[in-house]
């Protein structure tokens, strides 16, 4: 199994809704992530993308007192891609917004996985370094994000064995950067970066595994599969006919999802 980067792009707006550069991904098998920051005042309303997929969101929204604002992360699996892909992030009042969007390629076509996330680190000292991170799967692809307060456009290096994504250096926004690399080992890791110019940061890292062959599934590993039949009983009647009575459990979560409950 092999994760690498495909196309990526970031945008930005002082607005309630920005929306990405249109990026051409793969048809289908590869994964597809958006992670963003938006200012603390306003709230959040919606991510769509022009397929029109369902969006997973990563961990919980993420409020950064120190420079005021907020942070979400999302994924599609298995991403219905094609050419010009935008994403759409709207907030419920006109806010500084930035979003950082790129597409996770595969080598088996299943699309892709969480596999970890972590809160944010504040750094006030270079070089900024995210909390730690384990990993539970070997060859991880590897995400490290920060928002930052770069004075005046500088190099963004990134940390050791990760390769910038994208970074934004418009300072009417939220300055920062994105990088990935691959972890290899089933151990622990971080994200770190260097600016000149960059006196305080807050830093975090996620990871993705690639899907088992077969499919990225919505409810991933809450699906097991049984062995044998259950809850299967048989009567026999007067006439010598056999009934078959099949019993059905469903969980009471999922009333709802299948249209027989509120």
């Amino acid at each position: 199994m092999s994760l690498s980067l495909g196309v990526h792009t970031v945008a930005s707006a002082s607005a309630s809704v920005v929306t990405s550069a249109g990026i051409n991904t793969a048809a289908s098998g590869n994964g597809f992530v958006a992670l963003f920051w938006w200012s603390s005042g306003v709230a959040f309303t919606s991510l769509v993308d022009s397929r029109s997929q369902t969006w997973v969101q990563i961990g919980s929204e993420t409020l950064d007192a120190t420079f005021g604002g907020r942070f979400r992360a999302y994924y599609v699996p298995n991403n219905a891609g094609g050419t010009g892909q935008t994403v759409t992030l709207t907030v419920s009042a006109t806010g500084t917004l930035t979003i950082y969007v790129f597409e996770v390629t595969t080598t088996n076509g299943a699309g892709i996985l969480i596999d970890q996330n972590t809160a944010f680190n504040l750094q006030k000292a270079s070089p900024f370094v995210s909390p730690s991170m384990t990993t539970t799967v070997a060859n991880d692809f590897i995400v490290g994000i920060a928002a930052d307060n770069e004075s005046a456009s500088a190099t963004y290096t990134a940390g050791s064995g990760y390769t910038l994504i994208n970074v934004e250096q418009n300072t009417s926004f939220w300055t920062g950067m994105c990088e990935w690399k691959i972890g290899a080992s089933i151990t622990s890791y971080t994200a770190d970066y260097t600016n000149a110019n960059v006196t305080t940061s807050d830093i975090g890292i996620l990871s993705f595994s690639e899907a088992a062959a077969g499919g990225a599934t919505p409810f991933g590993s809450h699906i097991r599969p049984r062995t044998r039949p259950s809850n299967r009983r048989f009567k026999r009647s007067t006439q010598g006919d056999i009934t078959l009575t099949i019993v059905v459990t469903v969980p009471s979560h999922l009333y709802t999802t299948m249209g027989v409950g509120k």
